[in-house]
């Protein structure tokens, strides 16, 4: 069990303001309006899988009718407070059942937990079964196998009235399955002059490009290169069902 997003999860708005997440969900919010065809009379339904504390979607709840889709309840229950017009699905993304059709799916850096080429399908598959005619996806992963840089680290800080957290975090290629990475981040969390040391390993896929743009095509999607993305801090590949 991932700790950030369990036993953690009560600092995330510390330590991944909701307000960072603004640029991304403009550019995001820019290609769907580019590349999904609707009537300007209807309110369009997203739903993103693996929406952690719905910061992403909190800059999106003016323009459409939001689901969010997370395996990690305490995550769900932070989207709830940043984003009440949400509403929160438990459950894993390859396989949820959201029991009606939706016009966009999103999946942000959450793919980043998909660890096989199975993995991914299965996803997709299932955002496919889910997705109106003419429906977007919108895939945004952290690395692909060529932008990756094995050893990378990076280290912030963030406080409030209550908390100061450190965390630094690394990523490195897994030796014996060249397809994952692992990011393996530390905490020094602060609380009334007491200092706690948590440490929390995440493994996570790595595929190349071209393995990302031909499983969105087999799942029955013309892809597309969308420059509005190519400004963000991940990869972002879109397709039109």
């Amino acid at each position: 069990m991932l700790k950030l997003y369990h036993e953690l999860a009560y600092l995330w708005p510390l330590l991944s303001p909701p307000e960072d997440y603004e640029p991304e969900a403009i550019a995001i919010l820019a290609v769907i309006d580019t590349y999904l065809k609707r009537p300007s009379d209807q309110r369009p339904v997203l739903v993103e899988m693996g929406a952690g504390g719905g910061h992403t979607l909190s800059h999106l709840a003016e323009n459409f009718e939001l689901l969010a889709v997370d395996i990690a309840s305490p995550m769900l229950i932070n989207c709830s407070m940043v984003c009440p017009q949400a509403t929160t699905i438990l459950g894993d993304m390859r396989q949820v059942d959201l029991e009606r059709a939706v016009d966009v799916v999103l999946i942000h850096d959450a793919v980043d937990y998909m660890l096989t080429a199975e993995d991914v399908q299965q996803t997709f598959a299932n955002a496919a079964k889910h997705l109106k005619p003419g429906g977007l996806i919108i895939v945004a992963p952290t690395y692909t196998t060529e932008s990756f840089e094995n050893n990378q680290s990076i280290s912030d800080q963030h406080e409030d009235r209550q908390f100061h957290v450190a965390f630094t975090s690394k990523v490195s290629l897994v030796k014996e399955t060249p397809s994952q990475f692992v990011m393996l981040m530390a905490f020094d969390i602060t609380e009334n002059g007491q200092t706690t040391r948590l440490t929390d390993e995440h493994r996570c896929g790595l595929f190349s490009e071209r393995n990302w743009l031909d499983w969105i095509t087999a799942a029955g999607f013309k892809v597309h290169h969308v420059d509005e993305l190519d400004e963000m801090p991940w990869h972002g590949f879109v397709g039109i069902k």
